[in-house]
């Protein structure tokens, strides 16, 4: 086979709104590193693996004969057209703009952003990003292990690996830095007490009192219920875990969960 007419001509992206992406805020070191790479077109693919005469370049996954190239594994390729519809989706959903899609510089580099403010920006590129991570994960372990998984399963991941992200801000920011990071995503229900609990116990003596008001037609009695549910919101988030325990614990029943993400 006369390989050397038939690989692809290396590609790669510079200039400062790349490193913008890749140095975002809003990235761990995983997700940088993988935007590093795929910058400077340094993901070893099978198509590269070619280039040093090491297999045949052609895409891993089942049913596809292509060459596997950096933008073939993300854009490409049949496999990743589930994740990108489900990410024209969200940012439609997040910037109300429907006359922006994905597309491939976006896809790879981040190039041409959607028209939206910075911080629906920064959630954008994390999502993107997980996106990447997760395909290329899934990518290696076809190549590496033999075990591939459909495209549902592995999106279902990447909202999976969101939502944590999200949860785990909530519990380590403040809430004026995690309401600046993650504010446009993130529903707060807060008048039924669902911000971080689900209080079944503390949500029926609500919903008795607040049956209780109505038949006596009084605004007091649901006054002082909201004042108390507001200083329990408040000492969940400034008191630690076993503090609020002791003090609410009677009232309150507490989820794994913290919050409730829009995805």
């Amino acid at each position: 086979m006369n390989w050397v007419g038939q690989v692809q001509p290396n590609h790669f992206a510079s200039g400062p709104e790349v490193w913008r992406i890749v140095h975002s805020r809003s990235l761990d070191y995983r997700r940088r590193d993988l935007l590093w790479r795929i910058a400077h077109d340094a993901i070893v693919t099978n198509l590269k693996r070619l280039r040093w005469r090491l297999g045949d370049g052609i895409c891993p996954r089942t049913r596809c004969t292509k060459w596997e190239s950096v933008s073939h594994v993300f854009w490409q390729c049949d496999y990743v057209g589930l994740f990108w519809e489900w990410f024209q989706v969200l940012t439609d959903r997040l910037t109300l703009c429907n006359t922006w899609a994905v597309s491939q510089d976006y896809a790879l580099y981040g190039l041409s952003p959607p028209p939206c403010n910075t911080s629906v920006q920064d959630i954008l590129t994390f999502v993107s990003a997980s996106i990447k991570l997760a395909l290329w994960r899934d990518r290696c372990n076809i190549v590496f292990r033999a075990v591939g998984r459909p495209a549902d399963v592995v999106l279902a991941s990447v909202r999976a690996e969101v939502k944590l992200r999200v949860e785990l801000d909530f519990v380590r920011l403040p809430r004026s830095a995690f309401g600046r990071r993650w504010g446009p995503l993130v529903s707060l229900f807060v008048n039924s007490l669902r911000l971080c609990f689900c209080p079944i116990r503390f949500e029926f003596l609500f919903l008795f009192v607040c049956a209780v008001s109505m038949h006596l037609k009084s605004t007091r009695i649901l006054y002082l219920v909201c004042k108390v549910k507001l200083r329990v919101e408040s000492d969940f988030v400034r008191l630690p875990r076993s503090a609020f325990g002791r003090r609410w614990g009677p009232l309150v029943s507490v989820r794994a969960g913290r919050v409730v993400v829009n995805l």
